[in-house]
């Protein structure tokens, strides 16, 4: 009896060793598994883009050239109340400053550009004093990423004549990239506020009277139009819907005075 006790015990100690080996089998060979799942999930969390703000900003830029009188001045007339006189150097200032006034009426999905766009064509398309009127909607997201809007054409420059072999002449011509560009990021601060990144390009041909004389022919000065070129690149920060001018210069050429102005407003757009 106590023999086979013996043998009981014994056996009961040899599975349970064989217990313990196979346990211990089973997690040398999981271990790995687990650590290279491990690793995956430790790669995966390194390469998984940083989730940003579903919101991002929508940029309107407005672009005018105006026109005003040798003095400097421009009359605008008004329906039962006394003409309004501005001065050059005025209408970029005071048309961001109307919008301002006005961007808590505007209807849902009109932008202030447009809003501003309407008010220069009431006021001055008829009078003939809006010269130039252009405006731009680009829509930026609000991790610093850069976004651009080009918005032009190639147009044929004369750059200079030369005698051809049958005795005529024969006239250089390259071509020239005119248009605009705008660009730009954007960055909501912890205020709220939008810090804002812009550049805006423009170019077109002068006047062709305006040119430079390159030779004669037939009696008629030929002459190569120059370049006027227009370059801002700045950094602003401003409230979401709040209006800005971002650049504004006057200028005097062939007995007329201009001013052409840069009203930018950055709006935060929700989903």
């Amino acid at each position: 009896m106590l023999r086979q006790s013996m043998l009981s015990a014994a056996l009961a100690a040899i599975l349970t060793q064989l217990g313990l080996a196979q346990d211990n089998a089973v997690e040398k060979s999981t271990r790995p598994a687990q650590q290279a799942t491990t690793a995956a999930a430790k790669m995966a969390g390194k390469q998984a883009p940083t989730r940003t703000s579903d919101s991002c900003v929508e940029l309107d830029v407005l672009i005018g050239c105006v026109v005003f009188d040798k003095r400097g001045e421009l009359r605008v007339d008004k329906k039962g109340a006394e003409s309004e006189i501005n001065r050059a150097g005025t209408i970029g200032s005071n048309l961001a400053a109307k919008l301002n006034e006005e961007r808590e009426k505007l209807p849902a999905g009109v932008s202030p550009g447009t809003v501003g766009a309407n008010l220069l064509l009431t006021g001055l398309a008829s009078e003939e004093r809006l010269l130039l009127l252009e405006q731009f909607r680009l829509r930026l997201v609000t991790d610093g990423t850069e976004a651009h809007l080009q918005n032009g054409y190639q147009a044929p420059r004369i750059t200079g004549t030369q005698m051809s072999r049958s005795g005529g002449l024969a006239n250089s011509v390259s071509m020239e990239d005119m248009g605009s560009l705008i660009g730009g990021s954007a960055h909501v601060t912890k205020t709220g506020k939008i810090a804002l990144a812009v550049q805006v390009e423009r170019s077109a041909f002068g006047p062709e009277e305006e040119g430079t004389p390159i030779s004669v022919l037939e009696g008629k000065t030929v002459r190569t139009p120059r370049v006027d070129t227009m370059t801002i690149k700045t950094q602003v920060t401003a409230a979401s819907g709040e209006s800005i001018v971002l650049s504004s210069f006057v200028r005097l050429c062939s007995g007329k005075v201009t001013e052409t102005f840069v009203v930018v407003t950055a709006t935060v757009v929700k989903p």
